[in-house]
């Protein structure tokens, strides 16, 4: 042994692996050294590759006849993709929410009390539910777009920004309509 440690650094070494026995430390060492440094470089990358908020600033905010014009398609030719992509995103959401119940009413018709059993349950439940959260938002996005063409509303002249869609309109029952 090195005759230069101290009482108190053989303590904290024999603590170290000693916890380590409990505790992932040199896991989590491992984690905070190698994979954080990795995460980070990823976010660095994947900012580069977004547009700036400045380039955005400066482009032109269109009308929506000029909008329209732009795109190349027709008012009923957009509104029908949109249209598509919300039931889309509505048959994953509603399938999502559909399974939650299903598992639960399965749980409470198999009369299992066990704890274990119930975590599994819960865990699949959240599992479930941010699924169709997730894929609720673009539904919510494309629910957004299709009043801005119902109502041939664009630009913030307009009213015809997301502020807009919220206040003026039943957007929750809007969004979970297939319509």
């Amino acid at each position: 042994m090195n005759e230069k440690q101290t009482p108190s650094t053989r303590l904290r070494k024999g603590a170290w692996w000693a916890a380590n026995i409990v505790l992932p430390l040199s896991d989590a060492r491992y984690a905070v050294n190698r994979i954080v440094p990795s995460v980070v470089n990823q976010f660095r990358r994947t900012r580069a590759l977004l547009p700036s908020t400045e380039e955005a600033d400066r482009l032109p905010e269109l009308s929506f006849d000029e909008a329209i014009a732009a795109s190349g398609m027709s008012v009923e030719t957009l509104a029908g993709i949109y249209l598509r992509r919300k039931r889309f995103y509505l048959v994953l959401f509603y399938l999502a929410i559909a399974l939650v119940c299903l598992l639960l009413a399965t749980g409470m018709l198999a009369q299992v009390t066990t704890p274990a059993f119930w975590l599994r349950v819960a865990t699949m439940c959240i599992f479930l539910l941010s699924a169709a959260a997730l894929v609720f938002m673009p539904a919510l996005i494309t629910g957004w777009r299709l009043w801005q063409l119902r109502n041939r509303r664009l630009s913030s002249p307009e009213r015809g920004i997301f502020t807009d869609f919220i206040a003026d309109s039943r957007w929750l029952a809007d969004t979970l309509s297939f319509r």
